[in-house]
């Protein structure tokens, strides 16, 4: 056996750089704050809220994955700033630029508005922080809690010093905005929730002293406030989602005395409101309004201008297709910006009203579905809104938006050959697409059988399988005829899957039971697990057949269909959702649950793969494979899709092993030499591991690198402690399969006994720079 000397060139090398996927200097924002392993980001996540730099020169966006920074003039991303713990749902800058607050569950993160750093965290564990604002000078900043177990409460804390100065406990309901006047001396306060009484309290700043309590909005709840320039007067907006008040009121911060009430929003609810500089002209805009629950922000999407001195309305500003969360004034006043839920921020023109310009979009609802194409040039998704999203999965961008849902996109997929694309909404209709041209083929309407959860093509295309309130529908794809309904789940179906041959299709529902059905006849031919306290949101047959998945609460089933004998569990998830999918070889199965940690099983043994974390707040939705198994899309709760590439299957089943197993010690100070092996590796190119022996019975010597790595290999000095040796070598050129050595170890006997040599924190490296984690075995010394 030839061995070559471990040599460290440590000006040139380091090794921990080269184990991970190699990073250009230059990236796009799809590749931004990426979680390990993940390639793109797909989407910017739920916009929350916008607020403009003081200078105007940038803008900051609230989303459900961290603050995008903007430039304000052209839309160029400049920044994401991540972090924080929970989707942030208000943004804020000191007035003099230099730090950006956002709110969170629990939490107000204070960051360093040029470089991203972040500076201080604010904690108040008891509840999600709604708004977030600083006192003109920049000394206190306040923020307003919802949806905790403590409700109505206002937060005082010193900027500087972050200690908290004063808690506001006036409110008996959820704190939903704040707003200072521009002299610093008084802070309001709106509260409410739905059926609640609305209130705003007005507080004296420096005794923090209630001053006056403002009464008057209907009990829905205060969804926004806004100073006037001269601080004489004080906007506010309410009206819940569904609330037959959506109104801007406009009182007088001196007496307390309402001034005017501006009617003018024919539905859904007024949501934000600011004013101009010059204080003339107030805008107000209708939207969901409840941040801290966004769970449905369509509807109407129309901005409001209204003539401050007279209370007349001047104009309405239509264009965005979903939930206005945010407007603001330039600094100049002569435009608007606002932020929706349909994903834009749009700037008017205040004198015309006119559209100016689509500053940015990308930001999305939540994700529901996910489906590749057969030609893997498209990757389609399906929102919680009404629009349907196809991207191109290699340039990482949006190539097209279906339009024509009228309510929530519940689930969407590709037609076998390609040419169709299949999606199903609350409105309890089914729409057929053409996929090349995105025009509308098709719709099937399924009437009393309610709202399409889920929806699958056939293997043949012949049969479309969706599932509704408590029923299978199967529908012929060429005629759009309904053939047949699945009567027997006792709750909402969930998911369906069809094995295949076509001839059985399994469904799993809300009742916590998994029924199997024979396609042709309709008949209930099985029904597994039962309702014992959890949902069955996922079911997938494998590939081959031979496997049928099911996700029950956080484990996942795996049965034979030919005896339907159960083979295996799967546990260690968190409660799973919809994310579970088959490679398309059948060797892997991929589950995502409600943490953000999509698992991935060798479907035959069982045996625990590999995990990525996206992490909180990725709530899993929707995971779909490429065709070529290659690459991994996940959808989340936040309305992103991350798509991570997949190493090699077959690498995870290498063994690395410490040979020979067993070693009969030779007397006190002889030495020998054992080898670090590997067996079954495929496309290795580096490697690390860590061993471990007991130091009273032998001393470690040396280490030398064995000849399975490739000519040119390098390995990091040996990283030796008490009793462990960090080994690790990575080669520059070419890869290596099959069986060898990796590395041998020399050690001398210093007492004769028997001990243990143990192996942990092992990987290989692959040619693309992905880390597995292969089998392991140590080995022991006899004496």
């Amino acid at each position: 056996m030839r061995i070559r000397t471990i040599l460290f060139f440590a000006s040139i090398f380091i090794f921990v750089s080269t184990l991970g996927p190699q990073t250009g200097f230059a990236q796009d924002y799809t590749q931004w704050k990426l979680p390990e392993d993940a390639i793109a980001r797909l989407g910017k996540g739920k916009l929350q809220d916008i607020q403009y730099s003081p200078d105007g020169s940038r803008l900051a966006v609230a989303s459900s994955i961290g603050i995008w920074i903007y430039d304000a003039e052209t839309g160029k991303e400049l920044d994401l700033i991540t972090g924080q713990r929970d989707e942030v749902l208000c943004v804020a800058y000191s007035p003099d630029g230099q730090i950006i607050a956002g709110g969170s569950l629990g939490e107000v993160r204070l960051w360093d508005a040029n470089t991203g750093q972040l500076k201080r965290v604010f904690q108040e564990p008891l509840s999600t922080v709604s708004s977030v604002v600083f006192s003109p000078d920049g000394r206190i900043i306040a923020c307003g809690s919802a949806n905790g177990s403590i409700a109505g409460l206002v937060y005082l804390w010193d900027s500087a010093s972050g200690k908290l100065k004063k808690v506001l406990t006036e409110h008996t309901v959820e704190v939903t905005s704040l707003a200072f006047s521009p002299d610093g001396k008084i802070l309001a306060s709106g509260a409410g929730g739905f059926h609640e009484d609305a209130t705003i309290c007005l507080w004296d700043v420096a005794t923090t002293k209630l001053e006056k309590t403002l009464e008057g909005h209907p009990p829905s709840g205060i969804t926004s406030l806004s100073f006037s320039p001269n601080g004489k007067t004080l906007a506010s907006t309410g009206g819940f989602t569904g609330s037959p008040y959506p109104e801007v009121r406009l009182w007088d911060v001196g007496t307390g005395k309402l001034k005017k009430t501006l009617v003018g929003h024919k539905r859904r609810n007024a949501n934000c409101v600011a004013f101009s500089p010059d204080g003339k002209i107030l805008v107000s805009a209708v939207g969901y309004s409840n941040r801290a629950s966004t769970s449905n922000r369509s509807g109407d999407s129309t901005l409001h201008l209204w003539d401050v001195a007279t209370g007349h309305h001047k104009q309405t500003l239509t264009g965005h297709t979903s939930s206005v969360e945010s407007v603001v004034f330039s600094r100049d006043g002569k435009t608007i910006t606002s932020g929706s839920a349909d994903g834009t921020v749009r700037l008017w023109n205040v004198s015309t009203g006119n559209l100016k310009k689509i500053l940015m979009s990308g930001h999305t609802e939540s994700i529901t579905s996910l489906s590749f194409s057969p030609d893997e040039k498209t990757l389609v998704s399906s929102r919680e809104d009404h629009f349907v999203s196809l991207w191109d999965p290699l340039t990482h961008t949006l190539k097209h938006t279906l339009t024509g849902h009228h309510l929530n996109v519940k689930c969407v997929g590709f037609s076998p050959d390609g040419s169709t694309i299949v999606s199903g909404d609350e409105s309890n209709k089914i729409y057929l697409w053409n996929a090349i041209t995105g025009n509308l083929k098709k719709i099937l309407t399924v009437g009393e059988y309610g709202y399409i959860n889920c929806v699958l093509f056939s293997s043949d295309g012949n049969t479309i399988a969706s599932g509704s309130r408590d029923d299978c529908i199967l529908w012929d794809t060429a005629t759009g005829q309904l053939n047949n309904v699945l009567k027997g789940h006792t709750r909402t179906v969930m998911s369906v899957s069809f094995s295949p041959d076509n001839l059985m299709l399994a469904s799993g529902g809300n009742d916590g039971s998994v029924r199997i059905w024979d396609v042709t006849t309709g008949e209930l031919k099985k029904t597994l697990l039962g309702n014992i306290g959890y949902w069955t949101r996922s079911v997938s047959f494998s590939p081959d057949g031979k496997t049928l998945a099911a996700s029950y609460g956080g484990v996942v089933y795996l049965w034979h269909p030919s005896t339907w004998q159960l083979k295996k569990t799967l546990t260690g998830h968190a409660r799973i959702d919809r994310g579970m999918s088959f490679s398309p070889d059948g060797k892997t199965l991929a589950v995502g649950d409600v943490h953000g940690a999509i698992r991935l099983w060798n479907a035959s043994t069982g045996r625990h793969k590999k995990t990525l974390l996206a992490g909180d707040p990725h709530y899993i939705t929707s995971l779909s494979f490429s065709p070529n198994g290659k690459i991994l899309a996940s959808g989340s709760w936040d309305g992103t899709v991350l798509l991570w590439k997949l190493p090699p299957p077959t690498n995870a089943e290498a063994t690395v092993r410490i040979a020979p197993d067993v070693v009969h010690s030779p007397d006190i100070g002889k030495q020998f030499t054992l080898t670090l092996d590997i067996v079954d590796g495929v496309s290795v190119s580096g490697f690390r591991a860590t061993v471990t022996y007991d130091d009273t019975a032998l001393r470690y010597i040396k280490s030398d690198i064995g000849d399975y790595l490739s000519t040119g290999s390098i390995a990091a000095k040996p990283v030796v402690t008490a009793n462990t040796v960090k080994l690790s070598a990575k080669s520059s050129v070419g890869s290596s399969k099959g069986n060898g050595t990796l590395a041998t170890l020399t050690f001398e006997v210093i007492v004769v006994k028997a001990s243990n040599l143990r192996l942990s924190n092992v990987s290989l490296v692959d040619t693309d720079g992905f880390l597995l984690s292969p089998r392991i075995k140590g080995a022991q010394v006899g004496r």
